[in-house]
């Protein structure tokens, strides 16, 4: 299966606002608001919030970090253009939810490029990182890309419909979150639902879809597991 892009975007405000003050002036407090598409209980925000404590105790308090948890400042597709239009300071958030939007970047979807499992995120995101400065940063304009990681490679993940064989996959409906999954999907019976992450508990029990593709971070993440 593909992998989703995940991104921390800073927008040119971050770098006037880090501007160092003159010798004489006292330095005035700086908040920076950030948006994640991710709930408060994930692995990733619990990380983030390590990175909040650890930043304002570095700077004696003069640089807080409000963040915005659950994609509260808005849905997952718009936070590339919070940041880049100064409504954030910073933004968190999936590649996949903005299809051709960064289409460099995008390569990196395709199946088969990277080893599976822990080993495949490691050097996945050593890739990325050797190519984000040349390549990458010129597809986020208005902005400074700080980050690119990966997450494990996707699983399906079925409420009533177990799939065990190729075979299963004919007629159902699961969501995909980026346009080589969609593609994959199709070639397989299956039938695409482009849905948030955030709005797959809701469908799941809707009935509106009957599975998700997404990793172990998705599933415990986003309270998928009891579906």
């Amino acid at each position: 299966m593909s992998f989703d892009r995940f991104v921390l975007a800073a927008g040119a405000a971050l770098a006037a606002a880090l501007t160092a003050a003159p010798a004489a002036a006292q330095p005035a407090p700086i908040n920076l608001k950030f948006a994640s598409f991710a709930p408060e209980g994930a692995a990733s925000s619990r990380q983030f919030k390590r990175y909040q404590e650890e930043i304002k105790r570095k700077t004696d308090g003069r640089v807080t970090i409000e963040i915005f948890f659950g994609g509260s400042m808005g849905p997952m597709p718009r936070h590339y253009d919070l940041v880049r239009t100064a409504v954030a300071d910073m933004a968190y958030f999936q590649q996949g939810q903005t299809p051709g939007r960064f289409p460099l970047t995008e390569l990196s979807h395709l199946p088969y490029l990277f080893p599976r499992g822990p080993k495949g995120v490691e050097v996945s995101a050593k890739v990325m990182a050797d190519l984000k400065v040349r390549y990458f940063a010129a597809e986020h304009a208005d902005t400074r890309l700080l980050w690119i990681g990966f997450n494990q490679a996707s699983s399906v993940w079925t409420a009533n419909k177990p799939v065990r064989k190729l075979e299963d996959l004919q007629g159902i409906r699961l969501t995909a979150s980026t346009p080589t999954l969609v593609a994959l999907f199709r070639d397989q019976g299956v039938a695409p639902i482009g849905i948030p992450i955030a709005l797959v508990a809701e469908s799941l029990q809707k009935g509106t879809v009957d599975g998700a593709s997404t990793d172990a971070f998705g599933v415990f993440s986003f309270k998928l597991g009891s579906l």
